[in-house]
């Protein structure tokens, strides 16, 4: 369960917890569980925070400090997280379902087995092929042409069903295409 000290400070607004954050740089925010659905946390500092299991559904996280979050298992159906720096976060088992990730940093994210089915993975920086090949469900996700032409040569298998503009079918960069 979530520190609820640490909960009730974000819930006081981003400006009140990213001041908190600087006053409390060793503190590793504990918000297991919390019920985040829809909150606006757009640039709020998290780093280092624990979020495994919470529900962030449709939350906004654009250009969140998230460097070091653990979401293990955590419910981001929806989240915004457009250009949010998500360095070596732990993204495994995570549902990012329809999630909007466009020009977010990526650099050293656990992907392990997290769904990305339709979710918005344009312009992200710093992703490997590596990265989307641990067993990561992409059904339907939107990627820029030259990242499917690498996972194309490399992983034809996760190919299928994959989008590079809202609602187009990469027919000509995957092989594996049945439209």
């Amino acid at each position: 369960m979530a520190n609820p000290k640490h909960l009730l400070k974000l819930k006081e607004g981003i400006e009140v917890w990213n001041t908190w954050r600087k006053g409390n740089p060793y503190i590793f925010p504990d918000l297991r569980w919390a019920n985040l659905r829809l909150a606006d946390l757009g640039e709020a500092d998290l780093r280092w925070a624990d979020l495994r299991c919470a529900d962030l559904r449709m939350a906004s996280l654009k250009k969140a400090n998230l460097i070091g979050v653990d979401f293990r298992r955590a419910l981001l159906e929806k989240a915004n997280l457009i250009a949010a720096n998500l360095m070596g976060a732990n993204l495994s088992g995570t549902d990012l379902r329809e999630a909007r990730m466009f020009g977010a940093n990526l650099r050293g994210v656990n992907l392990r087995s997290a769904n990305l089915s339709r979710a918005d993975l344009r312009r992200v920086r710093n992703v490997t092929v590596k990265q989307l090949s641990k067993e990561v469900k992409l059904n339907g996700a939107e990627l820029d042409p030259d990242l499917i032409d690498k996972l194309k040569k490399l992983y034809p298998h996760l190919c299928e069903n994959l989008r590079t503009k809202k609602g187009k079918h990469p027919t000509q960069q995957c092989c594996h295409c049945s439209v």
